[in-house]
């Protein structure tokens, strides 16, 4: 499964969160059945090993997907980063939005944009 993640741009200075701008970039995300877990990078984040063993996504998928279907299955993790960290554009609600979008799919559970929604306030 590959899945595209949008960023956002929500946080324009005295807007408030009031205004924001549609802007074409975008974080991808493969994951597939796999013998052992596996993380690859390219892109946003690249060059810092750390997110290949603390990584937010991964955590937030696994959690989910387990509470799902009460069972740890082992996955491939190809990320494409191209939000940057830090920047005001949502990276970190792409991963968190992503993970959890994620894990129903791969758990083969449909899901309405409600329910994860409310399921990301969590995080």
């Amino acid at each position: 499964m590959k899945i595209r993640i949008p960023a956002t741009s929500a946080n324009l200075g005295p807007g408030f969160d009031s205004l924001g701008l549609a802007i074409k970039l975008y974080n991808y995300v493969t994951i597939r059945p796999y013998t052992c877990q596996s993380i690859s990078i390219k892109g946003e984040g690249s060059k810092k090993p750390r997110l290949k063993v603390n990584n937010v996504f991964v955590s937030i998928f696994t959690e989910v997907y387990q509470e799902l279907l009460g069972k740890k299955d082992n996955f491939r993790f190809e990320f494409e980063n191209n939000i940057p960290f830090s920047r005001g554009l949502g990276s970190s609600s792409a991963v968190i939005v992503g993970a959890i979008a994620s894990a129903y799919h791969m758990a083969n559970i449909k899901v309405s944009k409600e329910k994860i929604l409310n399921r990301a306030l969590v995080y």
